[in-house]
């Protein structure tokens, strides 16, 4: 069977929600959406703290497959991955620069912008309790960030709001402790 058709039949199936057409297409466009993110990453200072690899695997865990369209193109396809692609870098940009903000209205100066070191340190810090407790990062994610309130976050990680409430105070805590060495 030829390539091309073989891919569009693939693509039809995967807009119908086929986890095995889903698992080829992303196989047969792998290195392809690789390239593009990388591409899509050097036009970008933000997209410094994600890796092509990161991108193209954020694109098969997210819903960008359960909008896929069933009548598509593999050239198609890859403008969709390209569009999901920059709108994740662009969250992830203005996720970065809340964090900011926040840290300089917790520092009671909002109109003061942080010094470039300062500012990789919150991220860096950020990244840092993401892989020692990464439900408290979700929470100031969903409470500082997308400012969610306690119902929506307790839903959204399957903790009581009280407990939500108390990693969030950790979680804090944590970063502002950290920032201060």
């Amino acid at each position: 069977m030829d390539a091309a058709p073989a891919i569009a039949i693939l693509l039809g199936r995967m807009a119908e929600g086929d986890q095995d057409a889903k698992d080829a297409v992303f196989e047969h466009f792998y290195n392809p959406m690789r390239q593009l993110a990388r591409a899509l990453l050097c036009r970008d200072a933000v997209g410094r703290s994600i890796q092509a690899t990161e991108l193209v695997n954020s694109l098969y865990t997210s819903k960008f497959c359960r909008k896929i369209p069933t009548l598509l193109t593999p050239r198609d396809f890859m403008a969709l991955a390209r569009r999901a692609m920059r709108e994740t870098i662009t969250d992830r940009g203005r996720r970065r620069a809340t964090r900011l903000q926040y840290l300089q209205a917790a520092q009671n100066d909002p109109g003061n912008p942080l010094p470039r070191e300062l500012e990789l340190a919150v991220e860096r810090e950020f990244q840092a309790l993401a892989a020692r407790d990464s439900v408290a990062a979700r929470i100031i994610e969903c409470k500082e960030v997308q400012q969610l309130t306690w119902a929506e976050i307790s839903e959204l990680t399957g903790l009581k709001q009280t407990t939500a409430r108390d990693r969030h105070k950790f979680a804090l805590a944590w970063l502002r402790s950290r920032l201060k060495n």
